[in-house]
């Protein structure tokens, strides 16, 4: 699924478009219909998830909640198509008189009262969001409050430090040279801030980046380990190891010798 960086992008190319504009909000798949027309007054970040404030001309205010999952994308067209939004994948359209913002196929589209972020099931649980100014030792000590897991999984924790993916987690343990699958109590708060570091680092340069390029001075699309299975260490020359980590099976790459292994 997207990570903090897509998400953040995406909000990017947004906010230009709907923020401080009325827009005809369309969402098909609710029961009752989305309040309409409705000012949009700011779209935000958290994680992985996309929030739009908005404020209909009859009802109290409302955020739009969007997770893209997989399959969930944005498109903008400009200048806006007459009509209603075609296609049964429309899961949100906000329509200006400049411009039409449509999200298909996001698994999640909702609408909150202001407020409930802090009670939803899943927004409630978040860690702050890395591309934010996070406090890494405060990030460190709600790590160190969950069971020890292996680091890669940790990394994708969700409600220690949002915004992070497979993808920037596995390029992080290796710029940080841990084995992934190193067991949290096996790595210093030192070690634990520096990873978290480098994730955000890469996090925030990539935001601008129309492909994901995590190794300084290549090509766009060049990553250190991700999906580069079967190929040799970019630093070192060591053939590089995989295998599957956690509950989702998460595939993970990493150079045996640039992230040696931790034994107790």
């Amino acid at each position: 699924m997207p990570e903090g960086d897509t998400i953040h992008r995406h909000a990017r190319r947004l906010g230009p478009v709907l923020v401080g504009r009325r827009a005809e909000l369309v969402m098909p798949r609710l029961v009752t219909p989305a309040p309409s027309p409705v000012e949009v007054r700011g779209v935000r970040v958290h994680g992985k998830h996309l929030l739009v404030d908005l404020d209909p001309d009859e009802a109290d205010p409302v955020v739009l909640h969007v997770h893209l999952g997989m399959p969930g994308r944005w498109d903008v067209t400009r200048p806006a198509p007459p009509g209603p939004p075609r296609g049964r994948d429309v899961r949100i359209a906000l329509t200006t008189s400049e411009a039409r913002a449509t999200c298909r196929k996001a698994p999640v589209a909702e609408l909150l009262e202001p407020g409930r972020e802090t009670r939803h099931r899943v927004l409630g649980r978040l860690g702050p969001d890395l591309a934010d100014d996070v406090d890494l030792d405060a990030v460190v000590r709600r790590l160190r409050d969950r069971p020890v897991r292996p680091l890669h999984v940790t990394l994708l924790d969700q409600s220690v430090a949002a915004g992070l993916g497979n993808v920037l987690a596995v390029e992080a343990c290796h710029v940080a040279g841990l084995d992934p699958r190193t067991p949290t109590d096996l790595l210093t708060d030192d070690e634990l801030r520096d990873v978290y570091a480098r994730g955000r680092r890469e996090l925030v340069a990539n935001i601008d980046r129309v492909r994901r390029t995590t190794v300084p001075g290549a090509r766009p699309g060049e990553l250190w380990v991700y999906g580069r299975d079967g190929r040799t260490c970019r630093r070192c020359g060591t053939p590089l190891a995989s295998t599957a980590l956690g509950g989702n099976a998460r595939h993970v790459a990493w150079c045996p010798s640039c992230q040696p292994p931790r034994t107790r």
